[in-house]
């Protein structure tokens, strides 16, 4: 029976960690160039004020004028705002994308949590010896 090698733990640990906010890290960056695109198309054109995307939604509430958006980046989106100051997001960024990237998030919090432990007692038990 081979004992595995010590430390081996902590460096897939570790290597969660930093896999797991590289996956974070790349889910915002997308979230933050579809919106991006998304506003920069705001003002190009005819009938491209109020933006598109906050005028045939189904998430607009019956009968509200749209006046504006907003650009949220935690969560990444973009809320509109009608002229009775009712707000709604626009759904350019979905709610699935939100579930994935809060999950990575969450993941990658817990990977670096645990590596920060392992360190601790790595280092408390190398002061005991």
């Amino acid at each position: 029976m081979t004992t595995p090698v010590r430390g081996s733990r902590s460096s897939f640990v570790r290597g969660m960690a930093v896999s797991a906010a590289v996956v974070t890290g790349v889910l915002y960056v997308l979230a933050l160039l579809l919106i991006g695109l998304t506003v920069s198309e705001v003002g190009e054109g005819a009938d491209s004020t109020p933006m598109h995307q906050c005028r045939h939604t189904s998430r607009r509430p019956q009968d509200a004028v749209v006046s504006t958006h907003e650009v949220r980046f935690v969560p990444p989106g973009i809320m509109c705002r009608t002229t009775d100051g009712k707000r709604f997001d626009s759904g350019v960024v979905s709610s699935g994308f939100h579930l994935a990237l809060g999950l990575a998030f969450a993941t990658t919090v817990g990977f670096t949590a645990a590596a920060f432990v392992q360190a601790d007692r790595r280092a408390a038990a190398s002061h005991r010896a």
